[in-house]
């Protein structure tokens, strides 16, 4: 219902029109069609952080909600069964099309340009205070709020002295990409396939690597997410146990390292500095898998890398700590009492190797369970939680091991690359579906595949 004075009152609004907040309006509809909900969107186009000519890094066959396959997508822009992330944009604009709740599609629901700048709770409704593509001001009402804007619906700009002098252009022909993670190593590769003459700079170390999910590869992990088991203690907490961790892991490690070849592989460019620090175990930056079988070739013979830090910019010239400088048109950036208790269960977290420490200004998440994938059930009352001081001991423990897990990527308290698997199973469990089980054999080494 509309009102003169601008304002707008919905039952639900959902703040995000990506993956997560297009999966969380079809979930609440299915449950409550008749719901008044709307979707706030603060770009032109839905499907969030995506960029067509990149890749993904999942699988086609888990790429989809669970009430409308996805096409497979050419082979020619398949690398095994990842594939170019304009598949899921376009996946995305055809399910927000075809599924349709009282007579109006998804599509319908969604508002465009609207940039949410403050919530506040009033009188048991949620004011949310916007602009729209033109500045004006809007305001909207919820009786229940769903955020689904996702972390990195902001890029995460790193400070460059001189950039208001800069004077880098649109058109390029020097380009310096800036990180270590899969957005900087797709940036280098497509700035060559571009013809362009390309720098990497890399300020913290990288992984590339890919492997099959497993329950039996997932309980390796030393892990909060896992059920305290006579295989967990026997892996996590006794010599031997810990030893047949460290001598998997160092596998995988010797592995990544090998296809990576950094220190062998000819190359006058300084191929061997992307090299990692941290042994792949502790996912101290950001992994991804390699896309292109040329990637470690075409980066030895065309890149120039660097490892150190941006002093200043200057004109159309970058400037390193080091003292090094080089000419560059653009830039590119493609840059994320408990403890006690952790350290008891998991003996191998206690002592974390020497690491490059990312500083956090902002606190952790403080989600139980990270609640948003079960929003429906618990707006509607049909989950239970613990007492408040059962969740805030479960945040308290999580969070601490998250930080001794995953190092710098686990500042924030919201990283857990490794255990995919025993977290879905736990989002599952609270809810109580057990549809996805298929017996102790397959559960534990059947891979997650298409």
């Amino acid at each position: 219902m509309h009102h003169s004075d601008g304002e707008t009152k919905f039952d639900v609004v959902i703040v995000g029109a990506g993956v997560s907040g297009i999966i969380a309006a079809q979930r609440y509809l299915q449950v409550h069609p008749g719901c008044h909900l709307a979707i706030l969107e603060q770009d032109y186009c839905l499907g969030g952080r995506l960029y067509h000519s990149f890749w993904t890094q999942w699988t086609h066959g888990l790429a989809e909600f669970s009430d409308m396959p996805m096409d497979r997508p050419l082979e020619q822009d398949c690398s095994r069964d990842l594939f170019k992330a304009k598949y899921t944009t376009e996946y995305l604009e055809k399910y927000v099309d075809q599924v349709r709740y009282a007579g109006r599609s998804l599509r319908e629901r969604i508002q465009f340009s609207i940039q949410v700048q403050s919530i506040e709770m009033i009188e048991s409704k949620w004011r949310l205070k916007c602009t729209d593509s033109s500045k004006s001001s809007k305001v909207f009402f919820a009786t229940t709020l769903m955020i689904a804007s996702g972390e990195a619906s902001r890029p995460n700009l790193p400070d460059l002295p001189g950039k208001e002098t800069f004077g880098g252009v649109i058109v390029h022909s020097h380009v310096t990409v800036i990180g270590a993670g899969k957005s900087a190593a797709d940036m280098a590769y497509e700035a060559v396939k571009a013809g362009k003459a390309v720098t990497w700079l890399i300020r913290k170390n990288w992984h590339r690597c890919w492997a099959a999910q497993t329950r039996i590869m997932s309980s390796l992990q030393p892990s909060v997410l896992n059920k305290e088991t006579w295989w967990a203690w026997f892996l996590h907490r006794t010599n031997i146990g810990i030893r047949i961790v460290k001598w998997i892991f160092s596998l995988l490690d010797t592995e990544v390292r090998k296809r990576a070849d950094n220190k062998e592989r000819k190359s006058t460019k300084g191929f061997e500095k992307p090299e990692y620090d941290t042994d792949i175990f502790w996912q101290n930056s950001t992994g991804g898998a390699v896309h292109h079988d040329d990637f470690w070739p075409l980066v030895a013979e065309n890149v120039w890398v660097y490892r150190d830090e941006v002093k200043i910019l200057t004109n159309k010239e970058l400037c390193l700590k080091d003292g090094s400088h080089f000419p560059c048109d653009a830039v590119l950036c493609g840059t994320v009492e408990a403890d006690e208790k952790v350290t008891k269960i998991f003996p191998l977290l206690a002592n974390p190797p020497v690491h490059f420490h990312a500083q956090i200004d902002t606190t952790p998440y403080r989600l139980y369970h990270s609640i948003a994938p079960l929003a429906d059930s618990y707006f509607d009352k049909n989950m239970v939680l613990p007492s408040l001081e059962e969740q805030e001991r479960d945040i308290a423990t999580w969070i601490a091991w998250c930080q001794r897990r995953y190092l710098s990527n686990g500042e924030l308290g919201n990283f857990a690359a490794f255990d995919s698997i025993p977290y879905v199973d736990r989002l599952l469990d609270d809810i109580g579906i057990t549809a996805h089980r298929e017996g102790w054999l397959r559960d534990t080494f059947t891979p997650f595949m298409p």
